[in-house]
């Protein structure tokens, strides 16, 4: 009995030994389960953005950008050129160093204009007081870059002749893009006049070198009376007339010269050839506008054995005849060699002219399209084979006149197209497009679009001109649209920094040759300014 409950006893104890053995081989980890750690969720890749940062014509930037994280700060700065300025950011800001934090997509372009030279010692576009009647653009160094001539009115010259004042000319031309006062460079007196009509640059005393010849027209005035010295009968100098004035071309220097002395009413003047020998002469028409009927004064004027006199062309021939057919009305006259015998015919209002043998014939001028609306006087145009055919043609303005000449309406034009057809003058009314009626009547071929074509331009003279002109299409011509909203940027005008945008309009337009394109001058307020166009530029400066 004592044995068996040992025995019992001893399995007890091994079997809570045996327990207690499993029990703690349970708490830890068994064989047979393998224990695994959670990873750390993955941080995300940072979201980018491209910078995108350019610069226009006439400078640099800092930096072109590229890709960045979000919330990555940039800095970058724009640099203008040698005679620029910085004049904004594309999406408005002005300050030329940007610190931008990356937040999105951006694109930004630095713009840089051209700093101006401003005229600041005369007004000469406050049309209260000064303003331009005649210009001309004209390489006068032979350099391939055209310079500005511009001759000055003082408006109270023009109504009332105790104001009498003579004016300066001003010379404009460029160095690099910069518009400059070059008046010094060519003239060692500088030219004054009372009121230039037109201008010429052409070899008068044939040496080739080509001179500059002002056709002056003197002040106008409302009291008649004093046109004349009553005791003399003689005109003054300033009082409805003044001396023409030429100046000879010495190896880019011109200088006055002693011209044919008369004070007369150069009111329309042609240069021609009416010998064929090449020998440029100086024809002068003098008009005598209504109530005054004073007898105009015709004349063709040479240089012979150094000196300008009279051609004996026109010996025996009476002022007062050519007076009838020139037109009191007719101001302009226009020498052109119709039928290509090298002598110069004369075109005036209605008329033809054939100079030769000291005898003259004239037949009818073919009616141009507004004819019908009596649209006559003649003040503006030019002369050149516009349709490259090899024989010359003729643009002209016609502005609205009565039948007898008589001046009813002096502001609205409309221009005439005469082509050149196997010797004949015909008005072609399909060449030229509709067009407004308040145009300048100042106008001048140009190839504006770089085609090879010449165009038809227009030097506007008030803001309420549109700035349009006849774009040559090879068979006629369409009118367009210069695109002037491209101009902007800051010029000095009276010594304060001005927005060019901020003028009403721009005033006044020339267009000259240069050897990489042209020049775009034009005027604002009472200062000019000037544009570089180049062949890859004039898409954005013609309206399309």
């Amino acid at each position: 009995m004592k044995k068996a409950l040992l025995h019992i006893t001893l399995v007890t104890l091994l079997s809570v030994l045996i327990y207690s053995c499993s029990s703690d081989d349970e708490t830890s980890t068994p064989p047979s389960v393998i224990q695994t750690t959670t990873p750390e969720p993955e941080t995300p890749a940072p979201t980018q953005y491209t910078l995108t940062v350019s610069a226009g014509d006439g400078g640099s930037v800092s930096s072109e950008g590229g890709a960045y994280d979000e919330g990555t700060k940039v800095t970058v700065t724009a640099n203008p050129n040698d005679g620029y300025k910085f004049l904004g950011w594309s999406d408005g800001d002005s300050e030329p160093t940007r610190n931008l934090t990356i937040s999105s997509e951006i694109s930004i372009k630095a713009n840089f204009f051209n700093v101006f030279y401003q005229f600041e010692s005369i007004p000469i576009y406050d049309q209260d007081k000064y303003f331009s009647l005649a210009s001309l653009a004209a390489d006068l160094d032979n350099d391939g870059n055209e310079e500005l001539i511009l001759t000055i009115i003082n408006n109270e010259n023009h109504s009332n002749s105790n104001l009498i004042k003579k004016t300066p000319i001003k010379v404009l031309g460029f160095e690099e893009t910069r518009l400059i006062d070059v008046t010094s460079k060519f003239f060692d007196q500088t030219p004054e006049t009372f009121c230039t009509r037109q201008i010429f640059f052409e070899d008068l005393n044939h040496d080739g070198l080509k001179d500059l010849y002002f056709a002056n027209h003197g002040a106008e005035v409302n009291d008649i009376s004093v046109l004349y010295h009553q005791e003399t009968g003689v005109r003054t100098d300033g009082i409805w007339a003044e001396q023409d004035l030429v100046y000879f071309n010495s190896n880019g220097i011109f200088q006055k010269a002693e011209y044919f002395n008369a004070i007369d009413y150069s009111h329309g003047v042609g240069i021609i050839n009416l010998k064929g020998n090449g020998e440029n002469a100086i024809l002068r028409n003098e008009p005598s506008p209504p109530p005054l009927n004073l007898g105009g004064k015709n004349s063709v004027i040479k240089f012979e054995n150094n000196q300008f006199v009279i051609d004996s062309v026109l010996a025996g021939i009476e002022d007062n005849l050519w007076q009838e057919y020139f037109c009191s009305a007719s101001l302009w006259v226009y020498p052109i060699d119709i039928d290509g015998d090298g002598i110069d015919e004369v075109v005036t209002q209605n008329k033809i002219f054939k100079i030769q043998d000291n005898s003259f014939s004239s037949v009818n001028l073919m009616e141009g399209q507004y004819a019908s609306q009596n649209f006559f006087l003649n003040e503006g145009g030019f002369v050149i084979d516009i349709d490259n055919d090899g024989d010359e043609d003729l643009i002209k303005s016609a502005s609205l006149t009565s039948q007898n000449c008589s001046l009813v309406n002096y502001v609205d034009n409309q221009i005439e197209f005469y082509e050149n057809q196997s010797g004949e003058l015909r008005s072609d009314t399909n060449k030229l497009p509709p067009h407004p009626t308040n145009l300048s009547k100042f106008l001048t071929p140009f190839d504006i679009n770089f085609d090879g074509l010449m165009d038809i331009v227009f030097y506007s003279r008030s803001p309420e001109e549109p700035n349009i002109f006849f774009m040559n299409n090879g068979n006629g011509f369409d009118l367009r649209e210069l695109n002037l909203d491209q101009f902007d940027g800051y010029v000095l005008l009276n010594g304060e920094q001005t927005r060019i945008q901020q003028f009403p309009s721009l005033k006044y337009s020339w267009f000259l040759k240069s050897n990489d394109g042209y020049n775009f001058v034009t005027g604002i307020d009472n200062g000019i300014i000037g544009f570089k166009i180049t062949d890859s530029s004039v898409n954005q400066f013609i309206k399309q």
